[in-house]
């Protein structure tokens, strides 16, 4: 059936009632603001509707039509008296290694001891003011609610939330309540006190599941507790469906950022053997100036000029607390210290610096941070840390050395003329860190996966991505050589785009034809580590020892955009903010590829859900989108968002079995999430190397502080995951794009299907599903000089799509016996897959396997064909996906977003999974 424009926006509507747990009634006034997203009107109309009800516009989304906006409930209620579509703002996580969590109760036994989430309540709920018994009276548990009514009466139920940093409560529920009954909803941090959060009140009927969210933060400790107390007569009631607490750990503080590594240094004379260096100070002796506490010591204490004559640590305006901080404060005073870098092919110098007292001050107060290279004869200005300006912390700084790398580089902190002598300036945490050959040292160990897809193939034949953009929304970037610049030696970080604060980080090099080049100086904005991981996966420059290039596309360029902060976190406003960025600039900065590394549990139609809609845009303006299956395997259904997005290119994960050599053991990594998604299509389409990775990735990253057993020689960390996999993909499609500039995105889809190589068995028998492995591992070689074209994407309209005049579904059905299936094009009915995993020892990958019943992956029939939607797709498990299904159970999945039906939970890039 044809889902035309009305019926269409009414399914939306119910929809997003239903899965996304719009709050239609609460007649709670609600002093504390929320986050949103709304669609419904154009742009400049959502954003005067928010404005005239006294709300604030944070966020402009013209790639979905949409608007983020902070809203307190009656702004709330008064825009969606309007029609307007509400969507509560989620939360998502970057980290690869996450211990987020929930406690969970649907109430589908008669008993109060359910436990449906990843933890366990302390114990089981208990009644007060009824009879304490599960099955009878007024709080009771049947049908998979837990029933309440009447006045007096309350439940609680108590958890160990001690450790978390974030939690949050979402309640589903239905109303049958006259005016002025009503359910309080509450929380205790220590089971004593509670405080009410909301009123589940009357008057309402409710037709159709209600839900609503609450940050319960404050609440979290060892004996946090949960209560509903009844207020309302006898015989009118509310049926609550389920209690979801999500919570995750207490985030640590985030580390220094890296080091930031010229492309191009200068290298004297090596006394050192290959590896990485420090020469630190940090202030360990308290109040001296010869603490020295790296691998290498300082060639002498810190040396005063302009302060007392005796140059002691403990007097004038100059010196050290006993505190272990440097303090310089007055006019025309130094301080400076010498450390050999002889034989750094990179140095750094960072420290803490905090302004104290510049109140009423200009520019011209300030201490210059100087550098030489020859003891301190010539001196140059790094930089000026000036008023006006006064710092509430300490803050960061650090600065690209290596021109200055020798045998006495000289350090020194000169406070201006007109420094004041109130003006206090204090340092601490002083280090130079630098490495020695980094790009030859320990690289022997480096497996490049353009190896094992083909990629150094098109290398010999001089495709390396040069002139093809691809854009990587994730955790940031961190300045290396071999990602600063392309295999020729130009800069190739087009620009650097923070959507957290909506600001263009650096810019590259425009000229007067509107083409962008590389910024000579990229900004270390990377604090995860998972971006710079997936990052350098694309891109890197740098060759193993049999000369091939670590990465899928040494000389394509990058466009960076940062939506996670260090704890892995985001909001969901700010990633789609970076899509909209994404393409508004895709012409000026030339971006032809997006990578998602990223994934989240599905929680409505493809079609309806915001980040999906996002993307489909990308995909419509030209952009080839390529984004992770998933983490969740091995199960069927575990296809995440956007990955399910029908047009996109989806990846899954395989692995060499750390014998990259032999071709007859490798596997489908048992993480790599499988199809069919859950409107019907096969997913992945395609699988990519995506085990025990090397990548490259800064050593105060938050991944390797966590997970130290995976950091390798030379700023290398293994990690295995499709985000792994989606980023290998999308450095093939710059290859195939630097072949054939003139591929659509439904272009180079088809040709990497069609080129793809099946697994199977010694036998030569289909090894894995296509639901598992798609059309087979990616061939890069294969799909740059494929000719094929049509095979993508057909039956499907992507303009229909998001104009929301027709909606599609794809061909696989399920049995009520759990076998998946479709039909062919005689009506018969071809079995896929029985929804099991096996690992097995092994498999080959070839060309051109018939998958089932003589079927060739060629146009003759093509799996991920697309066909108008229909109500009456029975998917899985008995579950009829019609217009009244709701979406309850599952959590997103760490590799990707975390979705409830309210979009708070947390959620991240890519969870942490065992190498493979």
């Amino acid at each position: 059936m044809r889902l035309r424009a009305p019926l269409k926006f009414a399914l939306a509507g119910l929809m997003l009632a239903l899965s996304f747990g719009s709050d239609l009634a609460n007649d709670v006034d609600d002093a504390s603001l929320q986050s949103y997203i709304l669609q419904g009107e154009p742009v400049g109309e959502l954003a005067a509707a928010v404005n005239d009800v006294g709300g604030t516009v944070t966020h402009r989304l013209k790639v979905i039509k949409a608007v983020g906006a902070t809203l307190s409930n009656d702004q709330k209620v008064a825009l969606e008296e309007r029609g307007l579509r509400l969507t509560l703002n989620g939360t998502v996580e970057s980290s690869s290694v996450t211990e987020t969590g929930a406690y969970r109760d649907d109430f589908n036994a008669k008993s109060y001891s359910e436990n449906s989430g990843t933890a366990n309540f302390a114990g089981p709920w208990v009644e007060s003011g009824d009879d304490n018994k599960a099955d009878k009276g007024q709080v009771r548990v049947g049908s998979g609610l837990l029933e309440m009514k009447g006045s007096g009466v309350s439940i609680a139920r108590s958890m160990d939330l001690e450790n978390a940093g974030n939690a949050t409560l979402q309640v589903g529920f239905f109303r049958d309540l006259d005016n002025g009954d009503y359910v309080s909803v509450e929380a205790s941090a220590d089971g004593a006190s509670f405080i009410e959060l909301d009123r589940l009140a009357g008057m309402a009927k409710d037709g159709s599941l209600q839900s609503r969210s609450y940050d319960i933060s404050v609440y979290a400790g060892p004996n946090t507790t949960l209560r509903f107390s009844g207020h309302s007569s006898s015989k009118k009631k509310v049926n609550i469906d389920f209690v979801d607490i999500s919570f995750e750990p207490a985030a640590a503080p985030p580390p220094p950022p890296g080091r930031e590594p010229d492309p191009d240094p200068i290298v004297t004379d090596t006394g050192l053997p290959p590896g990485v260096y420090s020469i630190r100070d940090h202030q360990s002796l308290g109040a001296s100036y010869a603490s020295s506490d790296g691998d290498l010591d300082w060639l002498g204490p810190w040396v005063e000029a302009g302060d007392d004559p005796d140059g002691l640590p403990t007097a004038g305006d100059v010196y050290v607390s006993n505190y272990g901080h440097m303090y310089l404060k007055n006019s025309d005073r130094s301080l400076t210290r010498h450390a050999n870098t002889a034989g750094a092919s990179w140095a750094q110098l960072s420290f803490y610096a905090w302004r104290h007292h510049y109140f009423g001050a200009d520019e011209s107060h300030y201490v210059a941070v100087e550098i030489s290279s020859n003891g301190g004869a010539t001196w140059s200005e790094l930089d000026r840390i000036s008023a006006p300006g006064y710092d509430s912390t300490w803050q960061w700084y650090n600065y690209n050395v290596t021109p200055y790398a020798s045998s006495d580089m000289a350090i020194r902190f000169r406070s201006s003329a007109n420094q004041g002598a109130d003006n206090v300036m204090n340092l601490s945490t002083l280090e130079i860190n630098f490495e020695v050959d980094a790009a030859s040292a320990d690289q022997d160990t480096i497996v490049a996966p353009s190896t094992l897809v083909g990629a150094d193939l098109l290398h010999d034949d001089g495709y390396t991505g040069r002139h093809v953009t691809v854009a990587v929304i994730d955790s940031g970037y961190w300045g290396h050589a071999a990602t600063d610049r392309n295999a020729a030696g130009y800069d190739r970080v087009r620009a650097q785009y923070d959507a957290i604060n909506d600001v263009v980080v650096r810019m590259g090099n425009i000229l007067s034809n509107g083409q962008v080049f590389g910024v000579s100086s990229p900004a270390n904005t990377e604090e995860s580590g998972h971006g710079m991981h997936v990052t350098s996966a694309i891109l890197n420059r740098e060759k193993n020892q049999n000369l091939k290039f670590v990465g899928i596309a040494p000389d394509a360029e990058l466009v960076s955009v940062k939506a996670f902060d260090a704890n892995g976190q985001a909001t969901y406003l700010d990633v789609i903010r970076g899509i909209d960025w994404v393409v508004t600039n895709k012409d000026d900065l030339g971006i032809q590829i997006l990578n998602l590394s990223l994934s989240a549990t599905p929680r409505s139609f493809y079609w309806d859900d915001p980040l999906n809609q996002a993307v489909m845009a990308a995909w419509q303006a030209g952009i080839v989108v390529v984004a992770s299956a998933g983490n969740s395997g091995p199960d069927p259904l575990t296809i995440g968002v956007p990955g399910n997005v029908p047009y996109v290119i989806t990846v899954g994960a395989m692995s060499d079995s750390y014998s990259p050599d032999v071709d007859d053991d490798d596997v489908l990594a048992s993480f790599s999430a499988a199809g069919p998604t859950h409107n019907g299509f096969v997913k992945p389409d395609i699988v990519a190397p995506g085990g025990h990775v090397w990548s490259l990735m800064p050593d105060t990253a938050r991944l390797v502080v966590e997970h130290p057993e995976f950091a390798n020689q030379a700023y290398y960390f293994t990690m295995s995951g499709t985000s792994q996999s989606a980023s290998i993909v999308s450095g093939i499609v710059a290859l195939m794009l630097q072949k054939d500039p003139s591929l659509t995105p439904d272009d180079v889809k088809c040709r990497l299907i069609d080129s793809a190589r099946t697994a199977v068995d010694a036998n030569g028998n289909l090894a894995y599903s296509p639901l598992q492995q798609g059309a087979g591992m990616a061939d890069a070689y294969m799909a740059a000089y494929s000719t094929a074209t049509g095979c993508a994407n057909r039956g499907l309209d992507i303009a229909e799509d998001l104009a929301g005049t027709a909606h599609f579904g794809g061909p696989v059905s399920q049995r009520e016996t759990g076998e998946f299936y479709l039909r062919n094009p005689d009506g018969q009915e071809v079995p896929l897959w029985n929804g099991a995993y096996t690992k097995g020892d092994g498999y080959l990958w070839t060309n051109g396997y018939l998958w089932t019943n003589g079927y060739l992956w060629t146009n003759d029939y093509l799996w991920n064909d697309g066909y108008l939607w229909t109500n009456g797709y029975l998917w899985t498990n008995g579950y009829l996906w019609t217009d009244g299904y709701l979406w309850t159970n599952g959590y997103l999945w760490t590799n990707g977003y975390l979705w409830t039906n309210t979009l708070t939970e947390p959620a991240s890039i890519n969870t942490w999974v065992d190498q493979e």
